[in-house]
């Protein structure tokens, strides 16, 4: 009798538990809020003419007259505000591209080419020519 008791308690508290992301759907939207730049690009670098940024395996965070930005956060920030940053990412062996939004009707854009293992090219947010440090 206690083995069935024990084990028609079991299949409730089994039934009963919902997943994290059925959670998350209950509490509201479930937007996408990481970034996964590629291996190749993680690191420090530096344009030669005072702007440096470095990539790291989940973010991109760059100084801008002494403020420190970072992707996840401008995300975080629209996220909990409940505005979907609509993240699109895209990688290859030599191109990284990332967008997201950072208002109703602003995106914004990184597009980086690998040149070499020590230099890249960036066509939107950093324009130029970078080297690794």
């Amino acid at each position: 009798m206690m083995k069935k008791i024990v084990l028609l308690l079991s299949l409730l508290f089994i039934y009963s538990c919902t997943s994290e992301e059925e959670e998350q759907e209950e509490q509201g939207s479930h937007f996408q809020t990481t970034i996964s730049p590629p291996e190749w690009i993680q690191g420090k670098w530096n344009n030669g003419q005072g702007t440096e940024f470095e990539c790291t395996k989940s973010n991109i965070i760059w100084d801008s007259s002494g403020n420190i930005y970072k992707v996840t956060g401008e995300i975080w920030y629209y996220t909990i505000q409940d505005i979907d940053p609509e993240i699109v990412e895209k990688q290859t062996d030599t191109t990284y591209t990332l967008q997201y939004k950072v208002s109703a009707s602003e995106t914004r854009k990184f597009n980086f080419y690998k040149i070499s293992d020590n230099k890249i090219e960036s066509k939107n947010f950093f324009k130029g020519i970078y080297t690794r440090k």
